[in-house]
């Protein structure tokens, strides 16, 4: 799993995981059609992953308050009580909740810029590391 991969949208695998727990998504056919789940699980986890600001986000993603409003609901119908608990990990308890997605996922790095990740370097099988970093693994991987 690259980079990239996240920066386009959530990756399947990473989506096979979340599509299940999450609540569909309900339009009643007034205005315009919501934004599908994926879409929004997307900006939830670039906004956890780069530590950007909600009204920071990138375009081609929804609204920050469009993606904050689908987070609620999510939260309302405890969708993340499925994904394995990991607690005391960090200092922020928020990057738990990251650790967890990874750990779920079955992924082998964590790239963020966040630094309570960053110090911890890495937990169970995942390195937490910053993008130059796995920019480096990438052309490494690449000369091989």
């Amino acid at each position: 799993m690259q980079l990239t991969d996240f920066a386009r949208k959530v990756p399947d695998g990473v989506w096979a995981l979340f599509e299940p727990i999450l609540p569909p998504v309900v339009w009643c056919g007034n205005g315009c059609p919501p934004y599908d789940n994926r879409t929004c699980l997307n900006a939830v986890l670039s906004v956890l992953a780069t530590g950007i600001r909600w009204q920071m986000l990138p375009l081609g993603v929804p609204s920050y308050k469009t993606v904050q409003r689908r987070l609620k609901v999510w939260l309302q119908h405890d969708a993340w009580s499925a994904i394995p608990a990991v607690g005391g990990v960090v200092r922020d308890p928020n990057d738990d909740m990251v650790i967890a997605c990874a750990l779920a996922a079955g992924v082998s790095y964590l790239v963020t810029r966040d630094p309570d990740l960053l110090t911890l370097k890495s937990y169970r099988d995942v390195k937490m590391i910053s993008p130059e970093e796995f920019m480096g693994v990438l052309r490494e991987e690449n000369d091989k």
